[in-house]
């Protein structure tokens, strides 16, 4: 790297660095005009775009938040994480018809994009395309064993009545993240769907020994008397 690149790029760095401060203090406008001279000054520095599109979109500015991640794919072609990120941002403003060719392009510009695999999952899932959606999270999965991609794949298949599977997935997730309230409830549920309300019935109630304002755990309790016909539990 040439020393006027180098120069070029820590100028944009500190730009990015000041951004962070002037967003976190909730100077907004400072933050854009920072973003704006980074880009300036490094047109080729991916996650300047990402940063001014994602504060766009923030204040719901959507035309130029669609224009920025445009712009930082035509300089940056070969960034992974902008075409992800134009996906997930084409998703949250009803594009999402448009996303899977971006999520897609991520992965292929980087075939470990694991968060890609997952977001395309999710919107198969959203689309009951279930058979694909399976697969990009099993994909994922053999890139790393994370929370994020288990517990989607968990949902797939308590939705589609996939109970044992979906024990297993949950299980794993609770066993990486046990402090979850979240995990064990979806695990208690799948328990409960699968007929073994007992074992249902004694995780909820130690969900709530340790989360006692847990309004869903109560709900399944009583969906699981309800079915038992015990209604004065």
């Amino acid at each position: 790297m040439s020393r006027q690149r180098t120069a070029v790029l820590c100028k944009v760095l500190i730009m990015m660095m000041m951004m962070m401060c002037s967003r976190s203090q909730g100077k907004e406008k400072e933050a854009e005009t920072l973003l704006k001279e980074s880009i300036h000054y490094g047109p080729h520095f991916a996650d300047a775009y990402s940063s001014l599109a994602s504060l766009y979109a923030e204040q719901k500015r959507f035309a130029e938040a669609n224009e920025m991640y445009l712009n930082g794919i035509e300089n940056c072609p070969d960034n992974s994480d902008l075409h992800n990120n134009y996906g997930v941002f084409l998703v949250d403003t009803g594009e999402g018809h448009l996303a899977t060719a971006h999520y897609q392009e991520a992965i292929r510009l980087k075939p470990a994009h694991y968060v890609a695999m997952v977001n395309l999952g999710r919107l198969l899932r959203s689309s009951n395309e279930n058979e694909e959606a399976e697969m990009w999270y099993k994909r994922a999965l053999m890139v790393t064993r994370k929370v994020d991609i288990l517990t989607p794949l968990g949902a797939l298949y308590y939705n589609t009545g996939r109970y044992e599977e979906a024990l297993h997935v949950y299980k794993e997730a609770a066993t990486l993240q046990s402090d979850s309230t979240d995990i064990w409830l979806a695990l208690a549920q799948v328990l409960a769907m699968a007929g073994r309300s007992s074992e249902a019935e004694k995780m909820t109630f130690d969900i709530i020994a340790r989360e006692p304002t847990c309004i869903e755990c109560y709900r399944l309790l009583s969906a699981i008397y309800s079915k038992r016909g015990n209604y004065t539990q």
